[in-house]
């Protein structure tokens, strides 16, 4: 890219042309946001809610600003690809629903309660069942027609081949050989594994398309439009054919790496900590905040990552106190834990090392941003453990 494209992007920015996409929480929205060409790493210890902090923000919340909240002058469009590892897209779409319902009717239903299994706590209402039969025309009616939900494990070339028939789908790929003569890729024959590079003319090739010799491009059918691609989780991607556990994880960073660059998607990747006996006695005499090393099987996701994102449920590891919340009085008499924390690991756009207490609602998903801890009063803290006014 020369200077004069750089100077390009500058001038689209100031005049607010950039595709920008808020998470839904103010506070770490002023930090990280869904964008073109970044790469997001969300990590925890199994429990803390990862599915769920992307789920909310980086899929409802980002789809709820673009159908309802976007500036009208704003020609941002959204697009989302959702690799889901280990859940059904049918169970899934209940977490969503249970969501939606607690953030419309203030209602708190869990998955096992809203498809009626084994371990329900209760009958739906017929208010409840009414609620989750309107939400057909949401979801049938217009989400699923943005976001593409592929459910079963596979492995990074998968994803991969994924990733490039949506790249065809929505522009062209041109590349120029040592001779000086230009080609575009053939989604079909790609596709099919034939040879897909196909000769054309000079005069074929967009105005606004220079392509080097020895050089690919990819040219989007529409510069506006968002590509968000989310996978949860990393720890469960199918192996690579000769490649261990690392080698693995390391070759689905790298894809995503590749076609943040290339096709100048947004990605998503969900991975577990890996929290082992060294790690704890290492730190026994300082505390278990997230860190670097906790991210499992490879630091190569970390180094590729734009953004990584730390979830922590500090209860779970007997603290009392943390960014001097009173984590203990955020639990509930029947044990639910009402509180966790996110950090801004990395950022290399931006600010990191920030840290935000956050109230979880683990029952349908549900994220909010805490006041400040010196600004909390006693009734707020009965207020977060009993959301919806119920001491059970």
């Amino acid at each position: 890219m020369s200077y004069s494209k750089l100077l390009e992007l500058v001038e689209r920015g100031q005049k607010g042309d950039y595709p920008w996409i808020p998470l839904g929480q103010p506070k770490i929205g002023r930090h990280v946001g869904i964008g073109k060409r970044l790469y997001h790493l969300v990590g925890g210890d199994p429990g803390t809610g990862k599915t769920a902090f992307v789920d909310q923000n980086y899929v409802l919340n980002a789809y709820d600003w673009y159908i309802n909240d976007k500036p009208e002058e704003d020609e941002t469009k959204l697009k989302i690809i959702y690799f889901s590892m280990e859940r059904s897209k049918e169970n899934k779409l209940a977490k969503w629903a249970a969501l939606k319902l607690w953030e419309e009717e203030g209602i708190i239903l869990d998955v096992p309660t809203v498809l009626g299994w084994g371990t329900a706590k209760r009958k739906l209402t017929d208010f409840e069942k009414r609620k989750l039969k309107e939400y057909e025309d949401f979801f049938d009616g217009k989400m699923l027609k943005d976001v593409h939900i592929l459910d079963g494990a596979t492995n990074p070339t998968g994803v991969y081949k994924q990733l490039v028939d949506w790249g065809l789908r929505n522009g062209n790929e041109y590349r120029r050989d040592e001779h000086g003569n230009v080609y575009r890729k053939d989604r079909q024959k790609y596709l099919n594994n034939q040879e897909c590079w196909e000769k054309i003319r000079e005069s074929d090739l967009p105005n606004d398309v220079e392509v080097k010799r020895y050089e690919s491009v990819y040219k989007p059918d529409d510069e506006k439009l968002v590509t968000l691609v989310v996978l949860d989780h990393m720890g469960v991607v199918n192996h690579e054919s000769g490649l261990g556990d690392k080698g693995t994880l390391d070759k689905m960073s790298k894809y995503f790496q590749a076609c943040r660059d290339y096709y100048g998607y947004c990605f998503v990747a969900i991975n577990q900590f890996n929290r082992n006996n060294a790690n704890i006695m290492r730190r026994v005499n300082t505390d278990m905040s997230p860190e670097k090393q906790d991210f499992k099987g490879s630091g190569n996701m970390y180094e590729d990552a734009d953004v990584v994102l730390a979830l922590f449920n500090p209860y779970e590891f007997g603290i009392s106190h943390y960014l001097q919340y009173k984590v203990k009085d955020l639990v509930n008499d029947e044990g639910y834990n009402r509180f966790r924390s996110v950090t801004i690991l990395k950022n290399t756009y931006g600010i990191d090392n920030a840290a935000f207490g956050l109230q979880f609602i683990g029952e349908c998903g549900y994220y909010n941003e805490l006041p400040k801890a010196s600004d909390m009063t006693s009734q707020m803290y009965d207020e977060i453990v009993y959301p919806n006014g119920i001491a059970n």
